[in-house]
């Protein structure tokens, strides 16, 4: 037998046969449903949305020396492809000098973006950015390219240093130059699934002129930080309004929590990938505490990972919400027919992701894992506390007494058969007193015996 394509052989079909024995297939989504390569569509910053399909810029909107010069440099035109920008932003990008709330906004969201990675560039020919970035994952490699076409090239890291080409415009001349920043790299805090955060720690170095690259001088330090938004919006100022005053570059500013939140949820709901962005400045005796804390950590004989954390910790917190990013992962070729036809075999089929509920949800649409008319049983915010085995028991009995009187209703009224199921990790743990019930959470049973497809999502 072949497939469509001639290179493709199938040897055997005993698969066909194996396949008649599957009762469930557990799909993770980045990197199978999807196709893992990371494209930054739209961004929040300073509680205002840029970018999006529909925005753009042209050749008429470049209206000032720092847009003239990054688009004659080509760095614009020639990185379209991964990324959508708005010829709004555009505007807050080279200034001379910081004099407003979003321009400071602006200049530090770039920087996180630039530096709070561990993103390594290399010089490229073919690249119209002059280098090439290479890291681990592809998000970060996503808001690195982005940021880079917005005028903020990383450019060279090493183990301390981490330079970027900065263009700016030129006081009193119609003209913009690009300029290297070094910023100096004094901590590292890496990201892992039970912190679902990374920061770092940097403090600019003066450039050839003096100046520190809008970072106001001083022998204190950034810490710049992005994570997802429910870990990061414990770490952050709730805003002016609670008599908290909030400056960024010795410009005052008001807190953007709730409009960042509201514009992670419309980017979620899209689909995208979200990440928040957020910082705070370090003043001399704070970074020298965080370096004494960190290199005590560093010269530990035991438990040296869980001391990084806690030093992390200590300083991860009081941060300024900066915005928020997203970034789209789309589904791979023949997704929703391959689920359609496993779901029409009576498989099923859970989605396994870390990605906010939102997201979770429109993937699991678009892969037609989730119909539209679909009976959706969520089980997310059921269960805010642990259970034990009795409550657990009686707990998952109830439930499927009312998700099996839901669906004859449901039918009865002329509905689909399609049933869906979605947990979180708080879900799963109320009910990790017995495997018994999480057998029953996996599989209903409903008297007329219909197929049913589900989701899942774990944080």
């Amino acid at each position: 037998m072949r497939d469509g394509k001639p290179s493709i052989i199938v040897g055997t079909s005993g698969l066909n046969d194996d396949l008649g024995r599957v009762d469930y297939v557990l799909a993770d989504k980045t990197g199978t449903l999807t196709e893992n390569r990371m494209a930054f569509r739209m961004c929040s910053i300073g509680g205002i949305q840029y970018g999006g399909d529909e925005m753009g810029y042209t050749t008429e909107s470049v209206n000032s020396a720092t847009l003239y010069a990054l688009w004659s440099s080509e760095v614009l035109p020639n990185a379209a492809e991964n990324c959508s920008r708005d010829a709004a932003l555009l505007e807050y990008l080279g200034v001379p000098a910081i004099t407003s709330p979003q321009e400071a906004f602006v200049h530090l969201f770039m920087l996180t973006c630039a530096i709070c990675n561990t993103v390594i560039p290399e010089a490229s020919t073919k690249s119209p950015l002059g280098v090439r970035f290479e890291g681990t994952s592809p998000d970060e490699e996503a808001l690195v390219e982005m940021a880079a076409s917005s005028g903020y090239i990383l450019t060279s890291r090493t183990a301390n240093y981490v330079t970027l080409k900065i263009l700016r415009s030129i006081p009193g001349r119609e003209e913009s130059q690009w300029q290297d920043t070094t910023f100096k790299i004094l901590g590292v805090n890496e990201y892992t699934c039970e912190r679902k955060r990374m920061s770092v720690l940097v403090q600019a170095l003066k450039t050839d002129d003096g100046g520190t690259g809008h970072i106001l001088d001083s022998t204190g330090s950034m810490l710049l930080a992005k994570g997802a938004d429910d870990v990061m919006l414990e770490l952050c100022q709730r805003g002016a309004g609670d008599g908290t005053s909030l400056a960024l570059c010795g410009i005052p500013v008001r807190g953007v929590r709730a409009e960042t939140v509201s514009d992670i949820n419309d980017f979620a709901s899209a689909g995208n990938r979200t990440l928040m962005l957020a910082m705070r400045f370090l003043d001399e005796v704070e970074t020298s505490e965080y370096l004494g804390a960190s290199n005590e950590a560093r010269h530990a004989i035991t438990n040296r990972a869980d001391r990084f954390v806690r030093v992390a910790e200590k300083f991860e917190k009081n941060l300024i919400v900066l915005g928020a990013t997203a970034v789209e992962d789309k589904l791979q070729r023949g997704v929703s027919t391959t689920i359609s036809r496993l779901l029409s075999a009576g498989v099923k089929v859970w989605m396994l992701t870390g990605d906010r509920y939102e997201t979770s949800l429109n993937i699991a649409r678009a892969s037609e894992l989730l119909p539209l008319d679909a009976l959706l049983s969520d089980l997310r915010r059921e269960c805010e506390t642990k259970m034990t085995s009795e409550e657990s028991d009686a707990f998952v009995r109830e439930k499927q007494k009312t998700f099996e009187r839901d669906y004859l209703q449901w039918v009865a009224h002329g509905k689909t058969k399609h049933l869906c199921v979605v947990l979180d990790g708080s879900a799963i743990s109320c009910f990790s007193t017995s495997r018994e019930n999480l057998g029953i959470l996996a599989n209903f049973t409903i008297t007329e015996g219909a197929d049913y497809s589900a989701a899942e999502r774990s944080r």
